[in-house]
């Protein structure tokens, strides 16, 4: 039976305009049911398609146990040589025969429930279930590579020491773990409750550079849990920039919170609510622009949907009179070019072989599949404010 459904696997990926995914890790999370569907209510309403991975293909697919098999929380020492942090095997194919029951018993149950809730959205394509192992399999030296350099690179301890150890998946499946002071040694100048960071950073790095190969195969912007995620996949996908340009659209953005609505109500918005339909077709066109002559337009356009949404009594009504501020901003112009003429190229250059070759693909990947490749790419980005204040 799991060798059949791996072999239904056959259709490319499908890439839409105005898509986003929200990294392996928290994606992952969602689509097994770790983590509740309203954690993915403000994507699924805002973009056309949210991308999470397959669940089904990485728990039943050889392919997935494959590629599980070359991450270092599977315990390999593939990547960085010796055992890291690790987590227990999550596949079909990765556990003793005698263990499958079990591991079926403990793992299908969650999973079909949320795969349940989420169907009616899978239906009408506002989510997609993607599988991402293949990806890694077809990608697997080119990652090993640009993160082996990367590691051993300047650059290395400021992408990954930015934010708080929190703030940073170490995994797919591991997921965030954070590390802090507790009874520093005498004469040491570290405090109590002081922030510490793991030594080992290739994990992080690794799974930065996954997360925008994923991006590269969906055509999906990314829209992450942890800043620190956001800081490495930036380095990836500008082509080398540490600190990646934004152009603003919308700085501050009044939209319903809508985390705190139940998902059958998410659902039906999505289906039915013509000022969300006019949000979306606004980001849509903002993730396709190229130019920065046309942000004011689109600001304008905003700031009316905005006005449009407020006046939405049923959008209100369903999210408890909250509202979230959100900005969205534009990479225009931050795609390859900067592997020639950024401020990192001479960085870029030292790696060398593959690994240049592939943050050059990466960067020059397309958003917006009506342009050519060898575009520079440019990425919308939203950031949704966690504090809620009333309407």
């Amino acid at each position: 039976m799991a060798e059949a459904l791996e072999r239904s696997y056959t259709s490319p990926i499908e890439q839409v305009l105005s898509s986003v995914h929200l990294g392996l890790s928290q994606g992952t999370r969602v689509a097994e049911g770790h983590e509740p569907p309203q954690d993915i209510a403000a994507p699924v309403v805002m973009f056309e398609r949210v991308c999470l991975p397959d669940p089904v293909f990485s728990f039943f697919s050889r392919t997935a146990a494959k590629a599980w098999e070359l991450l270092p929380e599977s315990g390999s020492v593939h990547l960085i040589g010796k055992r890291s942090i690790h987590t227990a095997p999550s596949s079909f194919w990765t556990v003793p025969t005698t263990g499958r029951r079990t591991l079926v018993d403990k793992t299908l149950p969650q999973m079909l429930r949320q795969l349940k809730e989420l169907r009616p959205l899978v239906e009408v394509g506002a989510i997609a279930l993607v599988p991402w192992e293949p990806i890694l399999l077809r990608d697997a030296n080119a990652l090993h590579e640009a993160t082996q350099k990367l590691a051993r690179s300047q650059y290395a301890t400021e992408l990954t020491q930015r934010y708080n150890q929190i703030e940073y998946n170490y995994g797919v499946r591991v997921g965030a773990i954070g590390i802090e002071m507790k009874d520093p040694p005498p004469g040491s100048n570290t405090a109590p409750g002081e922030p510490l960071w793991w030594e080992e950073k290739r994990p992080m790095l690794h799974l930065g550079l996954l997360n925008a190969a994923f991006s590269k195969a969906t055509a999906a912007s990314f829209l992450p849990d942890r800043p620190g995620d956001r800081a490495v996949y930036d380095f990836a996908r500008s082509g080398g920039r540490v600190t990646q340009p934004t152009q603003p659209i919308a700085e501050h953005l009044t939209i319903p919170a809508f985390s705190k609505a139940l998902w059958p109500d998410i659902v039906a918005l999505r289906k039915n609510s013509v000022a969300l339909a006019e949000l979306r077709a606004i980001i849509r066109d903002a993730s396709a622009i190229d130019d920065e002559t046309s942000i004011p337009v689109l600001r304008n356009r905003l700031d009316e949907a905005a006005a449009r949404l407020k006046e939405d009594a049923s959008l209100w009504k369903a999210v408890k009179s909250t509202a979230q501020d959100a900005a969205i901003m534009t990479t225009i112009s931050g795609g390859g070019g900067y592997l020639a003429a950024g401020p990192d190229a001479a960085f870029i250059a030292t790696l060398g072989g593959g690994a240049v070759s592939f943050l050059m693909n990466l960067a020059r990947a397309k958003w917006n599949p009506q342009r050519t490749a060898t575009q520079d790419a440019s990425e919308l980005l939203v950031r949704l404010s966690d504090n809620l204040s009333p309407k």
